[in-house]
C-alpha cells in the first residue's frame, strides 16, 4: 500500500490513533508497557469496532460480550478505544496510572455502570482462566433459560500474550474449556514473540497448534492485518462445539527503536520516540489531537452499534417476561435473592458429625432454589461434599467436575461469580491445598467477587495422611486477604449461618473451613446478629474469671475445659475477621476476664492477638509446626491441644 492509500485508510488511521494515544499516556506516566500497546492494537480495534456488543450506558449489561485483557499490562491498547467511543474522557487517559484514576496500569474491575472492564487482570494467565469461567456461566445460564436461551448468547473474548500462555493455569483452564465445549469462547494471542527478559524461543519450544487442538480447540493463525483478524473471528463464530484459539502474528513495539526485542516490552517514551513512531507508521498526529473522522468512526462502530444491540435485546426481553414462569426465573438470575429463606429452614436429621457432612445437605437444597448456582470441586467431592447435583452442566445439572486443577478452579469461580447476581459459584478442596488457589482468591477479593470456597480437613486431626495434608499455616494466609471473610464453624448451626452470609454476599468473597473429624453439636440458638459480629457465646458467665475464645474443633476443647472450671465463659469465633472489627467496647463486653483471656486455634494465625485486651492477662495457644503421620487425636494432644495442658495453664493465673 502506498503512502497516500495508507493515510486515507481508516483502519490504519484508527489503529494508529489507539497506538499514538497509548504512547502519549505512557509518556505522561513516565513509563509503561509500550510493546503490547502497539502490537495488540489491531486486535482490540477489530474486536470492538466489528464484534463486541456493549451497552454504552451500562458497563454491566448482562448480555454484553465479555472482553478480558489477560495480558493486563497492555491496557493502553484498550483505554484509547474507550476514550474514542466516549466511555472515558481525555482527562482519564492523561491520568494513566495515577491515584484513583479510571485508567490504572492494569485493568481493574468495579461493579459500576460506568466501568467497562469485565475482570481485573495483570497476574498473567488468570485472565484466560477467568474468561473460561465466564464462558461456562454463559453456557449454563443459556441452557437453563430453555426456549429463551438466546437472551444470554454473548461471546467471551480474550486477548493474551506469550507470557500468559506460559503460566500453568492456562493449561488447566484450556483443558476445561475444551472438555465443556465452550464454543463462545475466543482467545486471540498477541504473538509478538518477546517477553520482559528474552525472546519466547529462548524459553519455549511449544507447538501451540498441537497444544490447543489436543484439548478440543479450533486453532487459527493470521497476520496483524485487521481484515485477516476479522475473517478469523468470523470463522470462530461458526464453531458449534469448540472454543477457538487465534494466533495473531504481531510485532512488539513496532515503529520504536526497541522493536522486535525484549527491550520493547516496557519502556519510557520521549518526543523523539513519538516522532519515529509517527514517521514509521505514516501518521500525522500532534499533541492529544485526533481527527474527528476517527472519533466518529469509533462512536458509530462501538457505541452506536452497541445501542442498537441493546435495543434489539430489550425488545426480546420485554416479550419474554410476559411469560410468568420465565419472569420468575429471570428475577432469580438478575436480582438479589435471600438465601436465609432457604438455609434457615433446612432440617438436619443427625447431629454430632463432621461439619463437612452437613454441607452436603445444605448444598443439595440449592437445586430448586437457584438453578444458576454451580458447584465445582478439585476431584474431591466424595471427601468435601461440595456438590449440588450429580448431573454435570453438560447434562443440564449444576455440577462442574474440574479435575485436579485447583488454581484454574479458583479463577473459574471468579469468572462465574462476575457474570450475574444469580450466578453463584462454590468450589471445594482440602484446606492444605488453599495454597494452590491463593492467587485466584486474592484477585477475586480485589474485584469484590462473591466467590465461595469450602476447604475441608482443617487441622492436625486429619491424622494418618501426615504433614502434607495437615494444615496449620493456611488460615493466616487466607485471613490476611482483604475482603475475604473466613468462617470456621464449630457445628451445623454455625455452618448454616456462615452459608447464609456467604451466599447473600455481593461485595466480598468467603472461605468456609470444615472438619473431617466429628464435632459435638453445640445445641445452642444462634442469632444472625451474632455471626455478623463473628462471635457466638456458647457458655455464658457474668463477670467471669476466665474467658476462652476458639473456633471450629477447638470450641469443643474449650467446653471440655469449662467442665472443670467455675466462673468461665466460652465463646465461639466462627469468623475472626469480623470479630476483630468489633469496637473496643464490644470486645470488652465479650472478652473481659478477671484472671485470663485465652484464645485457642490449631493454626499459626497471629491475628488472634487482635482480640486481646489491654490491662488484663491474655494468652494464645496456636499451632506453629508441621504435623506427623500418626493418629490425629494423639497428634492433636501432642501439639498441646488437650484438656490437661490447658487446665494447667489456667491454674497458673489463679
Amino acid at each position: 500500500m502506498n503512502n497516500k492509500k495508507i493515510k486515507n485508510d481508516l483502519n490504519h488511521q484508527a489503529i494508529g490513533a489507539i497506538r499514538y494515544i497509548g504512547l502519549k499516556a505512557i509518556q505522561e506516566a513516565k513509563g509503561g508497557h509500550v510493546g503490547m500497546t502497539i502490537s495488540a492494537a489491531p486486535i482490540t480495534y477489530t474486536l470492538f469496532t466489528k464484534f463486541i456488543k456493549l451497552n454504552p450506558q451500562d458497563g454491566k449489561w448482562i448480555n454484553r460480550d465479555r472482553f478480558v485483557l489477560s495480558g493486563g499490562h497492555g491496557s493502553m491498547s484498550l483505554y484509547p478505544i474507550f476514550y474514542f467511543s466516549n466511555l472515558l474522557t481525555l482527562d482519564d487517559i492523561k491520568k494513566f496510572k495515577t491515584e484513583d484514576s479510571k485508567t490504572p496500569g492494569h485493568p481493574e474491575y468495579e461493579n459500576e455502570a460506568d466501568n467497562f472492564i469485565d475482570a481485573s487482570t495483570g497476574p498473567l494467565g488468570q485472565g484466560f482462566a477467568t474468561a473460561v469461567g465466564m464462558a461456562i456461566a454463559q453456557k449454563h445460564i443459556s441452557n437453563k433459560l430453555g426456549k429463551y436461551s438466546d437472551l444470554i448468547d454473548n461471546f467471551t473474548y480474550v486477548v493474551c500474550g506469550d507470557g500468559d500462555l506460559q503460566e500453568g493455569i492456562t493449561y488447566e483452564a484450556s483443558a476445561i474449556a475444551g472438555k465443556y465445549e465452550l464454543n463462545k469462547l475466543i482467545v486471540l494471542h498477541d504473538s509478538n514473540k518477546y517477553q520482559l527478559d528474552s525472546s519466547v524461543e529462548k524459553v519455549s519450544i511449544e507447538n501451540l497448534k498441537q497444544r490447543f487442538e489436543s484439548n478440543n480447540w479450533n486453532y487459527l493463525k493470521c497476520s496483524n492485518d485487521p481484515k485477516e483478524i476479522e475473517a478469523a473471528i468470523k470463522k470462530a463464530h461458526s464453531s458449534k462445539s469448540k472454543p477457538t484459539f487465534i494466533e495473531v502474528e504481531t510485532i512488539i513495539a513496532e515503529g520504536l527503536k526497541s522493536q522486535s526485542s525484549n527491550k520493547g516490552h516496557h519502556g519510557v517514551v520521549n518526543d523523539d520516540d513519538l516522532d519515529q513512531f509517527l514517521k514509521y507508521h505514516h501518521l500525522n498526529f500532534k499533541d492529544w489531537n485526533i481527527d474527528s473522522k476517527i472519533i466518529e468512526h469509533f462512536q458509530k462502530n462501538v457505541a452506536d452499534r452497541g445501542n442498537k444491540e441493546v435495543q434489539k435485546w430489550n425488545s426480546k426481553l420485554n416479550k419474554a417476561i410476559k411469560d410468568k414462569e420465565f419472569h420468575e426465573l429471570w428475577n432469580t438470575l438478575v436480582s438479589s435473592i435471600d438465601y436465609e429463606k432457604l438455609f434457615a429452614n433446612i432440617k438436619i436429621s443427625e447431629n454430632n458429625l463432621a461439619t463437612r457432612v452437613y454441607l452436603k445437605t445444605f448444598l443439595q437444597s440449592i437445586k430448586d432454589f437457584n438453578p444458576f448456582v454451580i458447584a465445582t470441586c478439585a476431584d474431591l467431592v466424595s471427601s468435601t461434599n461440595v456438590a449440588i447435583t450429580e448431573e454435570t452442566i453438560l447434562e443440564n445439572g449444576q455440577s462442574l467436575p474440574i479435575g485436579i486443577r485447583e488454581f484454574a478452579m479458583g479463577a473459574i469461580i471468579n469468572g462465574i461469580s462476575l457474570y450475574a447476581k444469580g450466578a453463584k459459584a462454590i468450589g471445594g478442596t482440602f484446606l492444605v491445598f488453599a495454597d494452590y488457589i491463593k492467587s485466584a482468591i486474592r484477585l477475586g477479593a480485589l474485584m469484590k467477587t462473591p466467590s465461595i470456597y469450602a476447604f475441608t480437613h482443617d487441622s492436625y486431626l486429619v491424622g494418618g495422611d501426615g504433614p502434607t495434608h495437615q494444615p496449620y499455616d493456611q488460615l493466616p494466609m487466607l485471613r490476611a486477604i482483604e475482603n475475604l471473610n473466613v468462617y470456621r464453624p464449630a457445628d451445623e448451626e454455625e455452618l448454616r449461618y456462615a452459608l447464609i452470609a456467604a451466599f447473600n454476599s455481593f461485595t466480598y468473597s468467603s472461605a468456609i473451613i470444615l472438619s473431617r473429624q466429628n464435632i459435638k453439636s453445640l445445641n445452642s440458638t444462634i442469632k444472625h446478629s451474632d455471626i455478623e459480629k463473628g462471635v457466638h457465646i456458647v457458655k455464658e458467665c457474668k463477670n467471669p474469671d476466665y474467658v476462652i475464645a476458639a473456633s471450629g474443633s477447638e470450641v469443643q476443647l474449650a467446653l471440655q475445659v469449662a467442665q472443670d472450671i467455675e466462673n468461665i465463659k466460652v465463646i465461639s469465633v466462627p469468623c475472626l475477621d469480623l470479630a476483630i472489627q468489633m469496637s473496643e467496647k464490644e470486645k470488652n463486653k465479650h472478652f473481659k476476664a478477671k484472671k485470663l483471656f485465652l484464645t485457642l486455634e490449631a493454626s499459626a494465625d497471629y491475628k488472634w492477638f487482635g482480640l486481646h485486651l489491654n490491662h488484663q492477662n491474655n494468652y494464645h495457644i496456636g499451632a506453629y509446626t508441621f504435623g506427623k503421620s500418626m493418629d490425629g487425636d494423639l497428634l492433636y494432644n501432642q501439639k498441646g491441644f488437650n484438656k490437661q495442658s490447658i487446665l494447667k495453664l489456667l491454674k497458673k493465673y489463679n
